[in-house]
């Protein structure tokens, strides 16, 4: 938002630009682990406060906590990816993001769980990985105590889902490597999350990390450690969790994207349509009358060759275009 309608957004001003690539540049620089390609949940640049008593590594990630959360990083590295979506190509930054952003995907194909294709709440770990059960010390006081084992999560699966499909479309990812990890990826979810709910025809999202966080000093059992991730009393599970619903439509959007684009309407197709479209966006677009085949397409702003399958029974070769929200744009004939 601050780039493209902030008070800077117009063409050729890089200040917002660099402002929005300063923020994750100090964000992976400080908190990126090459050894295990995973990003800490957070960073604090004064460890000495007392709101930051989980930033209790020493160098060389000083001012970290110790433990890398599902989500902190699905938030990161779909952020990321939209951010490159609208990010200048000629901006000085851009390389840079596009590298750790790299990076980021790589360590996630890596810990992608090859069972399921789901990521653990806790990344560099199993379900193997328990809670210790003595818990942590905090000011002469013990929290989080417990044995909960690490557990496939929902809403980082989903986030990561979104962000490996998306990456790919924009040209950010080589598809060739990580097309099959998103298509593992979404199946996970499916087989994994998405429970039908009995007696009824609607669907659960199960398995959703309720909330975490990391301190104030009022809030002592909110140290970052497995302890924490596993047994503090803020991270229980959740159904139908607000940020798993929100990255699963996501991700699922996506995924359709990749099986129904401009491209893939082109096999067996027999004959061409003229579009034009006000501005470059998704449209819908209805081929035929009676054997009607609705695609989604990504149009470009003025005059769009498409191809359509007809067939015998197709009363008319007309077609109908809608915008995403359903508005009738017009009836082009093909």
């Amino acid at each position: 938002w601050q780039a493209v309608f902030g008070n800077d957004s117009l063409e050729g001003q890089e200040a917002a630009w660099s402002d929005i690539s300063l923020q994750f540049k100090i964000l992976h620089q400080y908190t990126y682990d090459a050894e295990k390609q995973l990003n800490y949940h957070a960073w604090a640049a004064i460890p000495s406060d007392p709101n930051a008593f989980w930033a209790n590594q020493s160098e060389p990630f000083k001012g970290c906590n110790p433990e890398f959360w599902g989500r902190s990083v699905g938030w990161y590295f779909a952020a990321l990816t939209d951010v490159l979506e609208w990010m200048p190509a000629n901006h000085p930054d851009r390389a840079i993001l596009e590298t750790n952003y790299r990076q980021v995907a790589a360590g996630l194909k890596r810990w992608q769980d090859p069972v399921s294709g789901a990521w653990y709440q806790l990344l560099q770990y199993d379900g193997s990985k328990k809670a210790d059960g003595v818990g942590d010390l905090v000011g002469g006081k013990r929290y989080n105590i417990g044995t909960t084992a690490n557990y496939l999560e929902a809403s980082c699966s989903c986030m990561f889902t979104y962000a490996f499909f998306k990456g790919i479309r924009l040209g950010l990812l080589d598809k060739q490597t990580y097309l099959p990890v998103a298509e593992k990826a979404y199946a996970g979810l499916l087989t994994t999350f998405i429970k039908p709910k009995a007696g009824t025809t609607t669907i659960d999202i199960v398995q959703s990390c309720a909330s975490a966080g990391l301190g104030p000093s009022n809030n002592p059992s909110r140290t970052g450690t497995v302890n924490y991730y596993l047994c503090g009393k803020d991270v229980g599970l959740a159904v139908n969790e607000g940020k798993a619903i929100g990255t699963f439509i996501m991700a699922s959007l996506e995924k359709e994207e990749m099986v129904t684009n401009q491209s893939s309407l082109k096999v067996g197709s027999t004959a061409a349509c003229t579009i034009n479209v006000p501005s470059e966006g998704l449209y819908l677009v209805r081929a035929g009358m009676t054997d009607a085949l609705t695609v989604k397409l990504r149009l470009h702003k003025g005059e769009n060759t498409v191809y359509l399958p007809v067939s015998p029974q197709t009363n008319g070769r007309h077609t109908a275009v809608y915008t995403s929200h359903g508005l009738l744009l017009g009836q082009p004939s093909f």
